[in-house]
């Protein structure tokens, strides 16, 4: 209570921030299991599916990027939209790629900060799964196809005032009702 009291600092706005950070790391795996559910395998933003690794089933090499990347069509290349996502252990994966010779064969490519892999920018992404069989742990496409969906109205930050009031305490409580989808999965 002393320190909302006292303090400089909006302690609300640091509150709001610290909690829409947790809120969105909260909601992020949510969100890739509905993206996954609609997309195939080796997604991209038409829904292309990328049947088989070049490279196997429990490893992704540079064949298997340059396949995935064409699956998509050049017109929705094209858009200013377009990423990989994957997670950073899959990002470590492809960075430590090399030939016979022991030389990489992506080198990392940065542009304003940005990591960029054959051309596009990389989005991190935790949510996604590791590379291993049976995963998708790799996306590439246009993202302004995925819908995400915040419902008016159901968010807040509340003061917990009363609850507390015997100790001299205030409690935070947050909450947020979002969901998402992949529009025209099928290419339609």
């Amino acid at each position: 209570y002393a320190l909302l009291q006292d303090s400089g600092v909006s302690i609300d706005s640091m509150l709001a921030q610290a909690f829409g950070t947790r809120l969105a790391r909260g909601i992020a795996p949510s969100l890739i299991t509905a993206l996954l559910a609609r997309a195939k395998l080796g997604t991209t933003s038409t829904g292309d599916l990328n049947t088989s690794g070049a490279t196997g089933a429990t490893s992704i090499g540079y064949q298997d990027l340059v396949k995935l990347k064409t699956s998509v069509n050049s017109a929705y290349r094209a858009s200013g939209k377009v990423y990989w996502l994957m997670n950073d252990n899959t990002l470590t994966a492809l960075d430590s790629l090399v030939d016979k010779q022991g030389s990489p064969i992506l080198t990392p490519q940065y542009i304003n900060g940005v990591r960029y892999l054959l051309g596009y920018p990389v989005g991190i992404c935790p949510s996604l799964p590791d590379i291993g069989a049976g995963n998708i742990p790799l996306l590439f496409g246009a993202t302004s196809f995925f819908a995400f969906r915040r419902v008016e109205g159901e968010g807040a930050l509340i003061r917990l005032v009363e609850r507390y009031v015997e100790s001299l305490e205030i409690g935070f409580k947050s909450f947020l009702r979002a969901n998402g989808t992949l529009l025209c999965a099928s290419g339609a």
